[in-house]
């Protein structure tokens, strides 16, 4: 049986014993279900084979021009003789091996106090990634199964992460009310429920951004995001958080004529905007 049916059952049996799911939950099993999810499975999904591209699929110049930022960083902190890079979803460690391999061509004092601790919770990706940089570098890259963040001094580094972390959906309702779009089965295919949020940190969250959605708006909401950052915060003992992704401000993101929301799917390098179409077998993302 194809991974695609396989998750989808799980999703449709965890749906019939505690009813609809929140997007989060339901995207949680699509991307990271240990044994199914698109971002454990046995392959590396960017690049040509893979459903996208990120920027260190397609040249290392980008990990040069973040070593030089890096770098910078380093003797900002006063040229500490240990200093520590944590990057987060790593995948298979392109990223990483550039940045090192340009720290050691144009920056070797600050290579030679530098350690890397790689986090990816994928095995597959965690395995290839070993090989490759204990090749070149050695015991000076530590790799990390666990998906949180150790105390670090140095630089904690995301590429493109927290734009796949799960998110809730949301929906503006009559009278500024807000309800939240959960994920339910309605015998033959994967169907959205509309109910009450199921946290208030969802409405929070708007009223912090200043945000009233229109009736009949969708918007995300990525509390994981959130999360996330106050957690990195709380680990950082010394030094700089460096977070590269994609989106717009608040204003930009909830206006009203952006009525569908921002979700987006990839597979196979095509982009659509269905994230029940293939369970497990391609990327989901938003703003």
């Amino acid at each position: 049986m194809a991974v695609g049916r396989e998750l989808l059952d799980l999703v449709v049996e965890r749906i019939g014993q505690k009813g609809p799911l929140t997007f989060a939950e339901f995207m949680s099993l699509a991307l990271y279900h240990h044994e199914y999810g698109y971002y454990m499975r046995d392959r590396v999904n960017v690049g040509r084979d893979g459903d996208y591209y990120t920027a260190p699929a397609v040249h290392p110049v980008f990990g040069a021009l973040l070593a030089e930022q890096i770098s910078e960083m380093w003797r900002l902190a006063g040229r500490p003789p240990s200093w520590q890079i944590t990057e987060c979803g790593a995948g298979p460690g392109w990223l990483a091996g550039d940045i090192l391999e340009a720290l050691e061509r144009h920056h070797p004092d600050c290579f030679a106090a530098t350690r890397y601790e790689v986090v990816e919770i994928n095995p597959a990706l965690r395995a290839f990634g070993e090989r490759h940089l204990r090749e070149r570098f050695g015991p000076r890259v530590r790799w990390n199964p666990a998906p949180g963040v150790r105390a670090v001094e140095g630089c904690v580094l995301a590429n493109e992460l927290l734009d796949a972390l799960p998110f809730h959906l949301v929906r503006g309702e009559p009278g500024g009310r807000l309800s939240e779009l959960y994920v339910g089965w309605d015998g033959c295919r994967l169907v959205e429920v509309p109910g009450p949020p199921s946290t208030p940190r969802l409405e929070e969250y708007f009223a912090v951004q200043g945000v009233r959605l229109a009736p009949g708006r969708r918007a995300e909401v990525s509390l994981a995001a959130l999360d996330w950052v106050a957690e990195v915060a709380r680990m950082l003992v010394r030094g700089y958080v460096l977070i590269l992704d994609y989106g717009l401000s608040a204003a930009e993101l909830y206006q009203p004529d952006r009525v569908g929301g921002s979700l987006r799917c990839f597979r196979n390098h095509r982009l659509h905007t269905d994230p029940y179409a293939a369970v497990g077998e391609q990327d989901i993302t938003a703003h």
